[in-house]
């Protein structure tokens, strides 16, 4: 199993303290993604989007929204789908591993993942099947806890249960290079939320 970290796992369950105070941060972070995507992927009706490694998919709710976009959004855990739909009882949901998307080569416009890549055994092989179901010119993007921002004390508490809930931490660099070798052109790469996070936005070649 390559996504090998649930959601809630080290917080007892979705609906614990610190689940609540992670999920309203990420509500922050939501928008402004969802802003900065369509516009980079010139999105537009008929697009498909999937946000693959959803947690409770608040960002694809915000896609949804928009006229002729479909949003499908994939996780692994069961729970935080639950959870997605009792907030948003319209939106796709689709239980499925990052190592073995279940959908057609070439089936989305933009393929794309916020805090869940840093937490795959295999990033190269993971991002290389995300750029699978991409179609060609496509776009992708994987955004993860930066190496050199608040979060740098994470290698020294990897063994901890935080540290494993914050997961690996890359730089914008490491994460452009995953990419190239997964087959994609690396575009920009974006710092966001006070510099916590990193982007790289690219395109499938």
């Amino acid at each position: 199993m390559n996504h090998e970290m649930k959601s809630w796992s080290c917080w007892r369950g979705p609906r614990g303290s610190v689940a609540g105070l992670y999920e309203i941060l990420r509500r922050r972070v939501n928008g402004s993604l969802v802003e900065y995507l369509a516009e980079k992927a010139s999105l537009r009706s008929g697009y498909r989007v999937l946000e693959a490694g959803s947690g409770t998919a608040g960002a694809s709710s915000l896609f949804a929204q928009r006229k002729g976009v479909t949003s499908v959004a994939l996780d692994i855990d069961r729970s935080a789908l639950r959870e997605a739909r009792k907030r948003d009882s319209s939106l796709r949901t689709v239980v499925g591993d990052l190592s073995a998307l279940p959908f057609r080569t070439e089936a989305f416009d933009l393929v794309w993942n916020n805090s869940t890549f840093e937490h795959v055994t295999a990033p190269l092989e993971t991002c290389r099947e995300m750029a699978r179901v991409a179609r060609q010119n496509g776009h992708l993007f994987i955004g993860v806890p930066y190496r050199w921002g608040p979060l740098a004390f994470q290698p020294a508490i990897a063994a901890t249960g935080l540290g494993q809930w914050i997961g690996r931490t890359f730089s914008g660099h490491m994460l452009a290079r995953v990419m190239r070798r997964a087959g994609l052109e690396p575009l920009e790469a974006r710092h966001y939320f006070l510099r916590v996070f990193v982007g790289v936005l690219a395109r499938k070649i």
